[in-house]
């Protein structure tokens, strides 16, 4: 109701007051942190102003402003001898954000005095809403998608002005970070900001002569940006790598990175939150669609919401994959950051952290034991001085590879019930001894499992040289489950959107699980599904198809203008892969080449192929990503 929006508002503007006038702090680094912190608050003032507002409310926004003038820039030149260099560094690479965020209440404050009007009309709307075109909807439940979409560019805007900028702008910062960390954390923000710049100017247009906008064509035309946000999900899980290990290599970078102790403001719950663009619009455009009656609707503006609706349905199998391997890597990230010593990347993809627990092993009480599905790791327990604090971590000791590893669940001693005895298939072999039978039994089943999974030998996430060597695609040139999803894809090849439409997650997933405990048959008549099983491996290559190796000689063709020595020129990169990575090329582009000529039926041509196919054949941690899709359709 307004009145309890109005009512927070209030609420709102005396808790700025008072914190403006009432903040004392010993460290100026505290005082700057909580200052940011109480900037970036904005975000819930736009919530309330785009929504309801009163004159009590102003006022009090008024006198905040004033406050946080004061209160900031009074304080910039005040000398803290506990503090170090890196904090004068933090104050001068902050200086920009705070006065950009003082403007940015300054235009809100601008902002409100037009909107007043007209965001209380909003609320004295009729709450069944009217008709845009053909499609019903409610006022309000517009309204609140276009504060949502706000909220993003909200947190985009962070993402540059409190984090990007400073990189940019202050070199004592900028050098401690390598360029290829800071590309990967930051890929396409500032072109997403803008993006979604437009989205937001576009709802307010849509807004400012409501009911006029059909909301068909308004989502047709936002559907065509979608470009930058798949390319920014599909980076990703590189992002949240290249953040961790720049956190690791700097103090600063580590300081600055977590100046916001609130987990949504943090930069990892930032860069998270555009991945949710693409399932969000889906959920309102079907709520629309569900409640406007789709057997009796065929107006042209509806037909454009369902065009709108399908494209977003297409791109939630990626989200959804990327947020999965996204919370993947957040697991093993965290692992990691609790573990000194080990040197290698444990944040890999394929790996799985599985579970943690006490144990004695080879005789030493108190080791610590990380299990993975392809690792185990023993480390040794902080002592009780460094237990009792925040900072406490575990000591790597050791590493135990599980791919050729064999397990004894019965020690040499008869007595000895709790112990079990790992060999790594070399030359290590480690008895881990634990408090109870229960315990041994828990540690047995999951190592077992993971034992169980290298036995039947995985074909997902698996290195193709090392998938081609085994014994289950023995004298075969390509693996079993590419040769049977491509041949039964043949079968399908005018089905509408063979590439593009998703299929059911679940029955690709049970097709996933057989394969990988030594099934070899896609039990599905859905060629969907079957597509959906192809792209899902070739995604969880280790490493892409095409290498990284040959990345930027794959890229440099695009420079060439003549498409006959484009072509040459490609064909001489791709005699340069390794054997399997050649047959698996040449047999996946022949297929795609049989796709793209029954375009006319199943609407996947070469550049709709390429769209599929390119970031995931060829990929690399880098800003010149834009291309891959041009060599792809060039190869196709």
């Amino acid at each position: 109701s307004s009145a309890a929006l109005i009512e927070d508002g209030n609420a709102l503007g005396d808790a700025f007051v008072k914190f403006a006038r009432e903040k004392e702090s010993d460290h100026l680094s505290n005082y700057y942190k909580e200052i940011g912190e109480f900037l970036q608050r904005t975000e819930e003032l736009r919530v309330i102003l785009n929504v309801a507002f009163s004159t009590k409310c102003y006022e009090r926004f008024n006198t905040m402003l004033d406050e946080i003038k004061r209160g900031v820039f009074a304080n910039q030149d005040v000398q803290d001898s506990q503090e170090s260099l890196i904090l004068s560094e933090i104050v001068d690479s902050y200086s920009n954000f705070f006065s950009e965020g003082v403007q940015n209440l300054e235009n809100l404050v601008s902002l409100s005095k037009q909107k007043r009007e007209s965001s209380i009309k909003i609320l004295e709307d009729n709450a069944e809403g009217k008709k845009s075109g053909e499609i019903k909807i409610s006022r309000i439940h517009f309204c609140s998608f276009v504060v949502e979409q706000e909220s993003l560019l909200q947190s985009i805007q962070q993402i540059v002005n409190q984090y990007l900028k400073p990189l940019q702008q202050t070199e004592k910062i900028a050098m401690r970070i390598l360029d290829e960390d800071r590309d990967a954390i930051f890929f396409k923000v500032e072109e997403l900001y803008s993006t979604q710049s437009k989205i937001v100017d576009e709802l307010h247009k849509c807004l400012s002569i409501w009911p006029a906008q059909p909301l068909g064509a308004l989502f047709d035309k936002l559907t065509g940006w979608l470009d930058v946000f798949i390319q920014f999900v599909r980076n990703s899980s590189n992002a949240l790598v290249s953040l961790s290990t720049a956190k690791r290599s700097s103090k600063l970078l580590r300081r600055m990175f977590n100046l916001h102790s609130e987990e949504s403001k943090d930069l990892s719950s930032l860069l998270s939150k555009p991945l949710k663009l693409i399932p969000n619009w889906l959920n309102f455009i079907e709520s629309i669609i569900e409640k406007d009656n789709t057997e009796e609707n065929n107006s042209e503006d509806f037909l454009l919401l369902k065009k709108a609706s399908k494209l977003l349905a297409e791109n939630k199998e990626l989200v959804s994959d990327c947020i999965e391997q996204n919370r993947i890597m957040s697991e093993l990230l965290t692992v990691h950051q609790r573990i000194t010593g080990y040197k290698e990347v444990l944040a890999q993809p394929g790996r799985r952290f599985l579970r943690e627990g006490s144990a004695t092993v080879d005789g030493r009480p108190d080791q610590q034991l990380f299990l993975f599905n392809d690792l185990l790791i023993e480390t040794k327990k902080p002592g009780l001085v460094q237990r009792a604090g925040n900072s406490a971590r575990f000591t790597f000791v050791r590493k135990l590879a599980l791919r050729k590893a064999s397990m004894q669940t019965e020690g040499d001693d008869p007595n000895d019930i709790n112990s079990i005895k790992i060999c790594d298939g070399a030359s290590t072999t480690i008895v881990c001894t634990f408090a109870t039978n229960n315990e041994k039994a828990v540690w047995c089943r999951d190592i077992s499992h993971v034992l169980s999974e290298f036995y039947h030998e995985r074909v997902f996430g698996i290195p193709l040289d090392e998938l081609m060597t085994s014994e289950r695609e023995k004298d075969r040139d390509v693996p079993i489950i590419v040769e049977k999803a491509i041949t039964q894809l043949i079968s399908d090849i005018d089905t509408e959107g063979i590439f593009r439409i998703s299929g059911s997650r679940r029955d690709i997933d049970l097709i996933k699980e057989s394969f990988d405990s030594g099934g070899t048959d896609i039990e599905s008549n859905d060629p969907h599904v079957v597509s959906g099983i192809l792209k899902l491996w070739i995604r969880q290559l280790p490493s892409p198809l095409m290498t990284e190796e040959l990345f930027s000689e794959f890229l440099s063709s695009c420079s060439i203008n003549c498409n006959e020595e484009k072509i040459n020129f490609l064909k001489n990169s791709v005699q340069k892969l390794p054997k399997w990575n050649q047959y698996l090329l040449q047999h996946l582009i022949s297929f795609l080449v049989l796709v793209s000529s029954h375009s006319k039926t199943n609407l996947m041509t070469s550049a709709n192929l390429a769209i599929v196919f390119g970031p995931n054949i060829l990929w690399k941690r880098s800003k010149e990503a834009d291309l891959l899709a041009n060599v792809t359709e060039t190869i196709v």
